[in-house]
C-alpha cells in the first residue's frame, strides 16, 4: 500500500505542477509491505509495516540523505500494522503515537475481530521506546486503518474501518471504542466490485472539519465537527475527486495558492529552513510590507513582529526599519525562520533613543492540531509541580517555614471561608493589578462573618471575576488554600497591614506557586484558561506551499514586557519574591522557577538552557564583593522604580518586601531604602530621564520619602555606571568626603554604619551627639526622617545653571548618538568666564525660588586613569550600540579646552534646596576640581529632608 501511496501523491503532482523533486529515503527486500507514514516533532520518520510482521520503523534525520529503516518495535501478537498518528501528551517529556493493527491472510485480506490499539511513547531525555496496550477494540472490526488525534481532546482519537464503512471514537483512558460516532454509507462504504473492501480510508481532521478519502471512489469527503470531535452537522460533502486520476489512497493537502508580492516570490523558504539556505534576505520597510494584505508570506512576517508589539507602533508612523527575513536552527531540526529589524535613535520617535532588535521567529510544524487549547490542561501543570518539587532541591523548595514565617489569613477554596492557617500550610498567592475596580475586602466589620462556612459564596458576586477564577482554579488543581491581598489583610487595621506589608518576601517566597495574572488590566479581568470562552486556542497554521508555519508565540519576557501587570509597582515584589510563577497570558500558561522555564505549548527549559533574564537577581549565587551585591540591589531598584503606583505613600512599602529579603540575603541594613554598608555611594543615584518629585500631599495618599532617598521621586533610577564603577577599563576609586551620617526617625538618632569607607584623611566632624541631634528637627506628617552631616559646600549661585549648549563645544563634529541623547537630561554648570565645569544628571529644567537658598554639597571625590580613544576601540566589542568616544566622556562634564583630566578631579556633589535649617535634594552630578577649588567653600552642617 505504501507504493500505492508514493504513487498517488506523485500524480496529483504532476497533474497540479510541472515538477516536485523525490528521492528514495530507504529500501526494504521485495515482498515487504510499508502501509503508513508520521514525523515525530524531532523530524525523524515513524513508518508501519503491515505484511509479512508488525513492526515500526524509524528513519532518523531524513534530510541528511544517508537512511536507513531502523525497526523500532515489533507486535509479535499480530502481522499488520495500519494507521498511526501523534497525539497530545499529558506527560512532560513523553512524545505519544497511537497505531491500530491487526492480524491478515494476505496484504489487505484481514482476520476480523482480530485488531487492537496501542500506544507508542518516547520518553525524554533518552528517547526511550515503551510500548502499551489501549483497546482490543470491537469484535466486530474488519479493516481499521485511519487514526487521527482530536485537537484540544488529549485522551481521544479517532479510527476508520474501512470495511464497515465508519468512523469510530477511541476513549484513550478507558479504552471504550464507540463504533457510531461518524457513519455516511454513500460517502464511506466501499465500491462494488473493488479488488480491496476498502472505503473510507485515510482521516485527518483539519479546521473543524474531519477529512477522509474513499479509496476506490478516488474522493475526499469532509464534514463539520464539534470542538470534542462529534459531527456538527449530518451530511458529509464531496470535497475533492480526483476519480479522472487516480486512487487516493491517504490524504495529502496542496497549497495551490499562489498570494506572494513579487519580494516573496523570490524568497525560497524551504531553502531556509534547510541547512544550506542563505544568512538573511531584506524584505522590505515595515510599513510597506503592513501594506502588502494580499501577500500570504508578508501578512506571516506582520505576524511574527507584532508578537512583540511595541506602544509606539502605529500604522503608517511607526516603526519605519528594514525587515530581514533568515533562519535559526536549533539543531537540525525542526528549522525556524528569524524576521527582524534594527531600532535606533535615528528610527525611533522623538524623546525614545537607545538600540533595540525586534525579533521574532516563524516554526515549521508538522500538524494544524493546535497545542494550546481553549481550557488549561491541568495534569501538565501538576507534572510542572511535581518535576520541581521533585529535582529542584531547596533553592525552589524551602525545607520547611523558617523561623519568623507568619501565620497568615487564607482562602479556604472548598470550604469557602477565611482561615487562619499555621506557619507549615500549604497555599497559593496571587498575584494581579487592582485596577480601578472597587473591591471587596476584609475589613474589620466583616472579619469573623468571613471565617464561617460558605461565607465567600454568599459575597461571591461581590468579588472581582479575578478572584472568582482564582478560586475555581485553585480547586480545579487540587489544593485548598489561596492567599489575595485584598482579602487576607484586613484592610482597614493599621497594625494588620504593619505587620504582614514588610513580610511579602515570606508570604510569596514561602506559596508553592504564585499565580501570576498576566494579561489582566485589573481585577474584572479573566483568569485565561480557567473557564471556557476565556482564552482562544492556538490559531492554525498559515500553508506556504507544501510548509505550515506558525509563528512562535511570545515569549514568557515578551508578555511581561508588554502587560499592565508589568508596570505596576506592587506586583513587581510579588513576581520577584516568589520562587515559583504560573504566569496566565491570553495565550498560554508559563511555568518558571529557579530551575525550569516550561511554556503550556510544549517547550521546556532546565539547567543551562535557562536565559540570564529568567535567574532572578535575588535567585543568583552572589560573591562577597561588596560592589557585586550592590549590583543585585541596584538592578532590583531599577526595575522597580519603571513602574507606576497608584497612590505616592506606597513608593517605599511597595518595595519594603525586597529590602527584608536582601537583608535576610546580605546581612544589610536599609535606612529608608538605602543600604547603610555602601551609603556614600548609595546617595549618588540619580534619575535617568527627568525626576520629578512624588506629590507630597493630599495627608493619606502622599509620599512621606525623604527627598535624598529615591522613593520619593518619579523615574527611572540609576547609578551611572561610567561615572561611578568603570569605563573601558578604568576603575573609579571614590573617597568620601563625610566623616559621619547621622539618620534621626520615630526611633530616635542613630550614627549610620558604613562599611569600611574610604574617608579624605583628618575630615574634621562638630557633629551633635545623638541625643542632641534628635532635636534638630521636628518630624511630623511631611518628614519622618532625617539626614544629618557635615560637608563642603558652595552656592549655587556662584556659577550658571542652564541647558547644555553643546554647539561651544570645540570637539569634531558630528557627536555621536550616546553624546547627544545624554544632554536631554542633564543641566550644565558653567562657571564666572562662561566654561562649563559640570554637569547635573536627572534634571532638565531649572527655575529658582526667591526665597530658597541653593547650594552645592561635596559628597566625595571619584579618581579614574585617563581615558583614551585607544581604550575605547579595545574595548568596543563589551559596550552598547551607542556610546562616547574618549573625548565626549570628557566633554559631558566639563569643556576639555579649559579644563584637564587630573587626579580626583571628579567631585560627586548634591544640589539642595535650603529653607531656614532643612534642606531638600534635587539633583545629584559632577563638578571638576579646578572649577571647585578657585572658589570659597565651606563646611556645614546639612539636614537633609
Amino acid at each position: 500500500m505504501f507504493s500505492v501511496l508514493l504513487t498517488a501523491v506523485a500524480l496529483a503532482a504532476l497533474a497540479l505542477s510541472e515538477s516536485l523533486p523525490s528521492r528514495t529515503l530507504a529500501q526494504l527486500e521485495v515482498g515487504t509491505f510499508l502501509e503508513n507514514i508520521a514525523v515525530r516533532s524531532n523530524g525523524d520518520l515513524l513508518v508501519t509495516k503491515i505484511w509479512p510482521s508488525a513492526a515500526i520503523y524509524t528513519i532518523r534525520a531524513p534530510w541528511e540523505g544517508h537512511n536507513t529503516l531502523e525497526e523500532i518495535i515489533s507486535v509479535p501478537s499480530i502481522q499488520s500494522i495500519y494507521g498511526l498518528a501523534r497525539v497530545p501528551s499529558s506527560r512532560q517529556g513523553v512524545e505519544t503515537f497511537i497505531f491500530v493493527g491487526g492480524n491478515s491472510t494476505t496484504p489487505g485480506e484481514t482476520v476480523i475481530g482480530s485488531f487492537g490499539a496501542w500506544a507508542i511513547d518516547f520518553e525524554s531525555p533518552r528517547d526511550e521506546v515503551k510500548l502499551r496496550k489501549i483497546s482490543d477494540m470491537s469484535p466486530q472490526s474488519k479493516f481499521l486503518n485511519g487514526v487521527t488525534a482530536v485537537p484540544g481532546i488529549p485522551d481521544v482519537v479517532l479510527v476508520a474501518d474501512s470495511a464497515n464503512s465508519f468512523v469510530g471514537r477511541l476513549d484513550l483512558a478507558t479504552g471504550t471504542f464507540d463504533a457510531s460516532t461518524f457513519r455516511s454509507p454513500l460517502e464511506m462504504d466501499p465500491v462494488e466490485d473493488a479488488r480491496l473492501p476498502i472505503g473510507v480510508n485515510g482521516i485527518q481532521i483539519r479546521d473543524e472539519h474531519l477529512y477522509w478519502t474513499n479509496s476506490f471512489q478516488a474522493c475526499i469527503y469532509r464534514i463539520a465537527i464539534t470542538p470534542n470531535g462529534f459531527p456538527a452537522s449530518s451530511h458529509p460533502h464531496s470535497h475533492l475527486n480526483f476519480s479522472f486520476i487516480l486512487n487516493p489512497q491517504d490524504i495529502a493537502v496542496i497549497d495551490m495558492s499562489d498570494d506572494l508580492c513579487d519580494t516573496c516570490r523570490a524568497v525560497d523558504v524551504a531553502e531556509y529552513l534547510s541547512h544550506n539556505g542563505p544568512i538573511s534576505t531584506p524584505m522590505g520597510y515595515f510599513q510597506e510590507i503592513l501594506k502588502n494584505e494580499n501577500c500570504t508570506l508578508c501578512k506571516l512576517i506582520i505576524k511574527t513582529l507584532s508578537v512583540h508589539v511595541k506602544s509606539y507602533w502605529h500604522p503608517g508612523k511607526y516603526p519605519i526599519e528594514m525587515c530581514y527575513l533568515g533562519r535559526l536552527n536549533r539543531g537540525p531540526f525542526p528549522a525556524e525562520i528569524e524576521v527582524w529589524f534594527h531600532a535606533t535613535s535615528k528610527t525611533l520617535p522623538d524623546r525614545i533613543w537607545g538600540h533595540s532588535t525586534i525579533l521574532g521567529r516563524i516554526k515549521r510544524v508538522d500538524s494544524v492540531e493546535p497545542r494550546v487549547f481553549e481550557r488549561l490542561n491541568y495534569s501538565l501543570i501538576r507534572s510542572w509541580m511535581h518535576d520541581c518539587a521533585a529535582q529542584h532541591g531547596p533553592k525552589c523548595n524551602p525545607p520547611g517555614p523558617s523561623r519568623d514565617s507568619l501565620p497568615l489569613l487564607l482562602l479556604d477554596v472548598k470550604r469557602m471561608r477565611l482561615f487562619k492557617g499555621p506557619r507549615h500550610c500549604r497555599y497559593l498567592a496571587l498575584s494581579y493589578v487592582w485596577g480601578q475596580v472597587k473591591q471587596f475586602q476584609t475589613i474589620k466589620s466583616n472579619f469573623q462573618q468571613l471565617q464561617q462556612d460558605g461565607a465567600l459564596l454568599r459575597v461571591r458576586d461581590q468579588l472581582p471575576r479575578l478572584i472568582n477564577d482564582a478560586i475555581a482554579f485553585v480547586a480545579d488543581l487540587g489544593e485548598t488554600y489561596l492567599w489575595v491581598d485584598a482579602l487576607c489583610i484586613v484592610q482597614d487595621d493599621p497594625e494588620d497591614k504593619k505587620h504582614y506589608v514588610p513580610r511579602m518576601d515570606r508570604i510569596y517566597g514561602e506559596a508553592l506557586l504564585t499565580i501570576v495574572a498576566l494579561s489582566a488590566h485589573d481585577a474584572n479581568c479573566a483568569l485565561p484558561g480557567v473557564v471556557a470562552g476565556s482564552r482562544t486556542p492556538s490559531t492554525s497554521p498559515t500553508k506556504l506551499g507544501p510548509l505550515l508555519l506558525v509563528p512562535e508565540p511570545r515569549s514568557l519576557g515578551a508578555a511581561i514586557e508588554s502587560s499592565t501587570w508589568r508596570s505596576r509597582g506592587w506586583t513587581f515584589q510579588e513576581g520577584m519574591l516568589a520562587k515559583k510563577r504560573l504566569y496566565f497570558s491570553d495565550c498560554q500558561v508559563y511555568w518558571h522557577c529557579s530551575g525550569s522555564y516550561c511554556l503550556e505549548d510544549g517547550e521546556v527549559h532546565t539547567g543551562e538552557q535557562l536565559s540570564n533574564w529568567n535567574i532572578q537577581p535575588l535567585g543568583r549565587d552572589v560573591s562577597n564583593d561588596p560592589r557585586t551585591r550592590f549590583n543585585v540591589y541596584e538592578s532590583l531598584v531599577r526595575q522597580y522604580s519603571r513602574r507606576t503606583l497608584t497612590y505616592p505613600s506606597d513608593s517605599l512599602n511597595a518595595f519594603v518586601g525586597i529590602l527584608s529579603a536582601i537583608e535576610d540575603l546580605f546581612g544589610w541594613r536599609f535606612v529608608s531604602a538605602l543600604p547603610e554598608n555602601l551609603f556614600d555611594f548609595a546617595l549618588l543615584w540619580s534619575p535617568m530621564w527627568q525626576g520629578r518629585l512624588r506629590p507630597r500631599e493630599p495627608l493619606g495618599s502622599a509620599c512621606t520619602s525623604p527627598t535624598w532617598c529615591w522613593t520619593a521621586w518619579e523615574d527611572n533610577i540609576y547609578w551611572d555606571p561610567w561615572r561611578l564603577d568603570s569605563y573601558v577599563g578604568k576603575r573609579v576609586r571614590l573617597k568620601s568626603e563625610v566623616k559621619d551620617f547621622i539618620i534621626i526617625d520615630r526611633l530616635g538618632a542613630r550614627k549610620i554604619v558604613r562599611e569600611n569607607p574610604s574617608l579624605r584623611e583628618d575630615l574634621p566632624s562638630s557633629l551633635p551627639d545623638l541625643p542632641e541631634a534628635s532635636q534638630l528637627v521636628e518630624l511630623n506628617e511631611d518628614y519622618n526622617c532625617a539626614l544629618v552631616f557635615e560637608a563642603p559646600s558652595l552656592r549655587a549661585d556662584m556659577y550658571t545653571i542652564s541647558s547644555p549648549r553643546p554647539e561651544l563645544s570645540t570637539l569634531p563634529r558630528p557627536f555621536s548618538d550616546s553624546f547627544t541623547n545624554t544632554l536631554r537630561s542633564q543641566l550644565w554648570i558653567y562657571d564666572a568666564a562662561g566654561y562649563h565645569c559640570g554637569t547635573l544628571r536627572g534634571i532638565d529644567l531649572w527655575k529658582p525660588c526667591s526665597d530658597s537658598v541653593y547650594e552645592f554639597v561635596l559628597l566625595s571625590r571619584g579618581d579614574q586613569d585617563k581615558i583614551i580613544q585607544a581604550d575605547v576601540e579595545i574595548y568596543r566589542d563589551h559596550l552598547p550600540p551607542e556610546y562616547p568616544s574618549a573625548d565626549e566622556y570628557y566633554e559631558e562634564i566639563f569643556e576639555t579646552s579649559i579644563y584637564q583630566h587630573t587626579s580626583f578631579w571628579a567631585l560627586n556633589i548634591l544640589l539642595v534646596e535650603r529653607k531656614g535649617d532643612l534642606s531638600q535634594r534635587l539633583a545629584v552630578g559632577q563638578l571638576h576640581v579646578d572649577a571647585w577649588d578657585s572658589t570659597s567653600q565651606k563646611t556645614k552642617r546639612f539636614v537633609l529632608v
